[in-house]
């Protein structure tokens, strides 16, 4: 049962890694076909001028390192106190579900109420496992 709770943290990892290769594949392909030099892009002020039509991916990257990262310090603390059980695994799993969701809008059609509430009910989802980890901490 241990273990289990990091198949959703792999999960979480490979959704990122695809988000990042597609980043990183769009760029390089951008940078190609517009036959822009890789010099002009060598600083983040330079990047974020020359690959704007491809905003809306690398702030999704962004995205997927922020709260996320939560849900990864979460999840270490679970193993180290011992503390993960099927309420765990499943609020994990609706966790990524959610996130999974944000991604698949923001990365295709980018509707901001859809992908807005994938946002929020995902990390209403941590924020109950965080609620729950923390009272079993301090009720001992």
């Amino acid at each position: 049962m241990t273990q289990a709770i990091l198949y959703p943290v792999l999960v979480m990892i490979l959704l990122t890694a695809v988000v990042l290769l597609r980043l990183g594949y769009g760029r390089v392909r951008y940078l190609q076909t517009q036959r822009i030099h890789p010099q002009k892009v060598a600083n983040r002020k330079g990047a974020s001028e020359v690959f704007a039509p491809l905003g809306s991916l690398a702030d999704h990257f962004q995205n997927l390192l922020e709260v996320p990262v939560l849900f990864y310090v979460l999840v270490a603390f679970l193993l180290i106190v011992g503390k993960v059980d099927t309420s765990y695994l499943a609020l994990a799993w609706l966790f990524v579900a959610g996130r999974a969701a944000h991604t698949l809008i923001h990365c295709t059609y980018n509707k901001v109420r859809h992908r807005f509430v994938a946002f929020l009910l995902s990390t209403l989802v941590l924020l109950i496992m965080w609620a729950r980890f923390a009272l079993q901490v301090l009720m001992g």
